[in-house]
């Protein structure tokens, strides 16, 4: 009869990634999200670093893993450095076993800092964030534009509203960017990310016809930045200094500017439709920015032009760890 001491005891264990773990997690990250192998790439190519990835892992085989990237966020104490939580999956076949919530447990141990995070939708932030002690501190207003029903085709959204020659624009690298971000934002509740986090952002956004922009006002010297993308017929504004009311008013010009700027940019900016993601200056979603809303005037031109306007106040990221200092987060990789 065999001593008990032979026996193989399966333990599950928790450590971070290694080099040899890359192609595991990314079979994971694609099983999980579906993304694309470049971008998925692109990924561990640029931002991959052994000591910002927790995986758990029972006999050799992995069940789940999670990304938690550095950044900082400005608090009344003054900076606090933070991680935060992206890419978290786990194997169907093995959730229910609270892998999520250990991986959360044992970035708390290790990091010893907030971690905040980007739910993916409602559910997620209800069922599982909220429960494990998130707090919703970020905010963003959007302001859907769509003009009809063909996506690609026609004049393009902006041009009937376009101040024509009222701008000009150039295109910022990820230090000139983050500088930017800083000047605009910086508040209480601002988070900055590393510049290794912005150069792939702004790649990311170049890769889907887009651009990291400066536009400045002839008339009056005044500066707005902004971050777009063209994806599925529209233009995304990811970012931009512009409040919601601004952006209606302003935008359509600094659009106009892009693509007389470049062939190929007036191409990909025939768009019939856009979403525009504003900063939100209030509290926790409370108070209105501005005047909160699209003026009746502004709101009748658009229709009269066969465009449909909705806005809206989006929740876009939690905080745990730390209290709760809604501000600006933003330019997640989400």
């Amino acid at each position: 009869m065999r001593d008990n001491a032979d026996k193989i005891i399966k333990i599950n264990r928790i450590r971070f990634g290694g080099k040899t773990d890359v192609p595991g997690l990314k079979r994971l990250w694609k099983e999980s999200f579906g993304d694309e192998d470049v971008y998925i790439d692109r990924f561990f190519e640029r931002l991959y670093r052994q000591d910002n990835v927790l995986l758990e892992e029972k006999d050799g085989m992995l069940l789940g893993a999670s990304f938690f990237l550095p950044g900082r966020i400005l608090t009344k104490q003054g900076w606090q450095e933070i991680r935060y939580v992206y890419a978290l999956a786990v194997y169907p076949k093995y959730r229910g076993q609270k892998i999520a919530t250990k991986l959360l447990d044992e970035a708390v141990k290790r990091y010893r800092t907030p971690l905040l995070t980007e739910p993916a939708d409602e559910g997620l932030a209800e069922r599982f964030y909220e429960p494990y002690g998130f707090k919703r501190c970020f905010y963003l207003n959007r302001i859907s534009i769509s003009g009809g029903e063909g996506e690609k085709g026609g004049e393009p959204f902006w041009n009937p509203f376009a101040e024509v020659g009222k701008w000009s624009v150039h295109s910022v690298e990820a230090a000139q960017y983050a500088a930017l971000r800083q000047k605009f934002f910086q508040k209480q509740g601002f988070v900055e990310w590393p510049l290794s986090h912005i150069e792939f952002a702004l790649s990311e956004h170049r890769r889907q016809a887009g651009e990291a922009v400066l536009a400045r006002e002839k008339a009056t010297g005044r500066e707005e930045m902004l971050l777009y993308a063209v994806d599925d017929g529209g233009v995304i504004i990811t970012e931009t200094s512009l409040s919601d009311v601004e952006a209606a008013e302003k935008l359509p010009g600094i659009l106009y500017a892009i693509a007389e700027s470049d062939s190929e940019k007036r191409v990909a900016l025939e768009c019939r439709k856009a979403v525009i993601k504003c900063k939100s200056m209030d509290m926790c979603g409370q108070e209105r920015l501005k005047s909160g809303a699209l003026d009746e005037y502004s709101q009748r031109i658009f229709m009269e032009k066969g465009l449909k306007v909705t806005r809206s106040k989006q929740m876009i990221g939690m905080a745990y760890g730390i209290e709760p200092a809604c501000g600006y987060m933003n330019l997640t990789l989400d």
